[in-house]
């Protein structure tokens, strides 16, 4: 890997935890009360891939990612987009690919959801030119590991998510 080319990944990722960041603080209103926020946390590998949200109940049946993904798309295709050069970028590295759910969208089958949610992810991953090696078997977790409220429509926004991480396989 050129070092330019990595520079551009560390970069990109910067930005789109920026624009993260910046989200998320637009979206609480001037004085209220904030109960967590996203900080990234260094690992092992260098590489923080940025979650992807999916819209409540989604994705349905022969459904495109785009019509999948929560507001705002044009955010997350870009994430998408830059957690795919990062994946090729890194060839040594593995990935794991897992959907999740918040608790109230799916009261029967978190787990159908969570791991279409992961399929489709992965689909439009191998789609964008990362190779099948890089990747593990996409996994749903349903609503098990919430990292936001459920009791918030932000929070449960915030579970309803697929995670591309570095694996130490």
């Amino acid at each position: 890997m050129k070092i330019i080319d990595y520079i551009r990944v560390v970069f990109g990722v910067i930005f789109v935890n920026l624009i993260l960041l910046l989200v998320s603080c637009s979206s609480h209103r001037k004085g209220a009360e904030v109960k967590e926020s996203r900080v990234p946390v260094p690992l092992a590998s260098g590489i923080e891939m940025v979650p992807v949200r999916m819209k409540s109940g989604h994705p349905t049946d022969n459904e495109s990612i785009e019509a999948a993904l929560a507001e705002p798309e044009a955010f997350y295709k870009r994430a998408l987009r830059l957690n795919a050069e990062a994946i090729r970028g890194t060839p040594q590295l593995r990935f794991e690919v897992l959907g999740f759910t918040d608790r109230i969208e799916c009261r029967e089958n978190c787990q159908e959801l969570s791991a279409r949610r992961a399929r489709m992810v992965y689909d439009w991953l191998l789609a964008a030119g990362v190779s099948s090696s890089s990747l593990k078997a996409p996994v749903g977790r349903g609503s098990n590991m919430p990292i936001g409220d459920n009791e918030t429509d932000e929070g449960r926004s915030r579970n309803r998510r697929v995670e591309i991480n570095p694996t130490a396989d």
